[in-house]
């Protein structure tokens, strides 16, 4: 565990293109407020690192975070949320390793 505790959440890469494992969060509005969370923990159930790690995108136009149901924590978002992160962060593009 101490070894995952070391690994990057996400990535920024040439300013463009965020990398990350999930998905985006509705708990944070820029890429730099990543580097405040406290990594060294339980990953919670909830909140920022949370959705980082387990939130899912969906084929959807919506300007809604829904629930994921499916993971039993952290939320879908859809096409309106990626592109207001993406704008908001001068984003071309959010890689997911899931």
């Amino acid at each position: 565990m101490r070894l995952f505790d070391l690994l990057p959440v996400a990535a920024l890469i040439d300013k463009k293109y965020f990398a990350v494992h999930g998905g985006i969060s509705p708990n944070f509005n820029k890429v730099e407020e990543i580097q405040q969370i406290e990594r060294f923990k339980e990953i919670p159930i909830k909140g920022v690192l949370c959705d980082l790690l387990w939130s899912d995108p969906k084929d959807e136009i919506t300007d809604r975070w829904t629930p994921n149901n499916t993971r039993q924590c952290s939320y879908y978002f859809g096409i309106q949320q990626a592109r207001t992160f993406m704008s908001r962060n001068r984003l071309k593009l959010i890689i997911r390793g899931h």
